[in-house]
């Protein structure tokens, strides 16, 4: 098990837990509803969290289950971003490709920055990603540690992350305010 999180209303929870199999490391999710008090069959995925986004043409924010998956057809990992608690025919979804510089790489933590409206994603690799949650765009990738960044918070001061790498160092990512939109527009 290296993943439990809850939504920020408390009415959805997922648990996450990788294993070897077939000589490769896989994930699988488990999402459980608490109104209904019931569990989805679970899901071939790595990492996965809730993010509390308010949406383009929404009056209130939507609890979206956001969560990476390998497609074992072409080997090639998804981000897929569902919104929860709404009927089917009405949730938001959006799903983007993973570019992971190695195909035996795997998002080891999701957290969601609610004030930015992003997704970070740490890899086993040491690969940084951040995805726009409401786009499904990756708008920043990068190899930040040489070893694998094992624990992993939200910073909630700055909508950002806290984590720990098997070395030991602490790193803290967050959005540059400042340098965003110049960011983003170049």
């Amino acid at each position: 098990i290296i993943n439990y999180r809850a939504s920020a209303d408390g009415k959805w929870l997922i648990l996450g837990g990788i294993a070897q199999k077939e000589g490769a490391i896989v994930g699988v999710l488990q999402l459980y509803s608490v109104d209904r008090q019931a569990s989805q069959p679970t899901m071939d995925a790595h990492a996965g969290c809730f993010a509390n986004v308010k949406l383009t043409g929404r009056a209130e924010a939507s609890t979206l289950f956001c969560f990476t998956a390998r497609n074992p057809a072409t080997g090639g990992a998804k981000l897929n971003i569902v919104e929860v608690g709404v009927p089917k025919d009405q949730a938001f979804k959006a799903s983007a490709d993973i570019p992971f510089a190695s195909p035996q790489d795997f998002a080891v933590t999701m957290l969601p920055d609610d004030k930015h409206g992003i997704l970070f994603i740490l890899t086993k690799a040491g690969y940084l990603f951040l995805f726009e949650i409401e786009s499904g765009t990756c708008i920043f990738n990068k190899r930040v540690s040489q070893v694998t960044m094992f624990a992993s918070v939200t910073h909630d001061e700055s909508g950002g992350v806290v984590t720990v790498d098997k070395n030991g160092r602490v790193i803290h990512f967050s959005v540059d305010e400042a340098n965003f939109v110049p960011y983003i527009t170049e």
